[in-house]
């Protein structure tokens, strides 16, 4: 399988609506559906940082969105299936993983496909459409994770162990029941193996809990 990041400006509302402000929006699905002969989309963008109140201003003044619901820094919105830009130039082969995420006016996209050329076909087809684009990684993994799968399900068996562990033993709770040499002691693993184990896990979990 392999997996890539790409950058990408188009000129949709929500890109502008984050451009010099402190806010991050991540967009989610919720439906599909067919009204008369067309399709439209539903769906939720959830906006996060210092400025997000302006951000959803400026998304509420959009002629492009038709703006359902506002629930504080999420606005639920419907746009026809045509003006969802990332239909348009992904291909049968290639997936979103993870959510779009909107940043300083661009939009983060992390994709997916067992052919690494599909991927770089839909890189040349957005260059080709709107001009600015960015592959900022391109690779190839053993195991995909999606953004729906729990945070733990993306450590490594020891990893995992080592978390699992230390949360049973109380190592997490206020106060502390057991130190972290007692649950290395207890699950027979060497104190340092047992600490890079979990130093490793805690890392992953963190990095991957503040990107979603």
């Amino acid at each position: 399988m392999w997996i890539a990041r790409f950058k990408v400006w188009h000129d949709s509302i929500i890109a502008p609506a984050t451009q010099g402000l402190d806010v991050t929006a991540t967009v989610y699905y919720l439906n599909v559906f067919k009204k008369g002969a067309k399709l439209f989309h539903n769906k939720v963008v959830v906006f996060t940082g210092t400025d997000w109140q302006k951000a959803v201003a400026r998304l509420q003044k959009s002629f492009h969105y038709q703006v359902l619901e506002v629930d504080e820094n999420k606005c639920f919105f419907r746009v026809p299936e045509l003006k969802a830009f990332h239909t348009i130039v992904l291909s049968s082969e290639v997936f979103l993983t993870q959510p779009i995420v909107f940043k300083d006016g661009f939009q983060y996209w992390e994709v997916a496909s067992h052919d690494k050329k599909a991927i770089q076909a839909v890189y040349t087809k957005v260059k080709k459409v709107r001009g600015k684009a960015e592959i900022l990684s391109l690779k190839r993994i053993k195991h995909i994770v999606f953004a729906a799968e729990p945070l733990i399900s993306r450590l490594s068996d020891k990893q995992r162990d080592a978390f699992i562990l230390a949360k049973a033993g109380g190592y997490y709770d206020i106060p502390r029941k057991k130190s972290l040499e007692d649950i290395a002691k207890n699950a027979r693993v060497p104190y340092t193996t047992f600490r890079e184990r979990l130093q490793r896990a805690e890392s992953i979990i963190m990095h991957a809990a503040a990107a979603d």
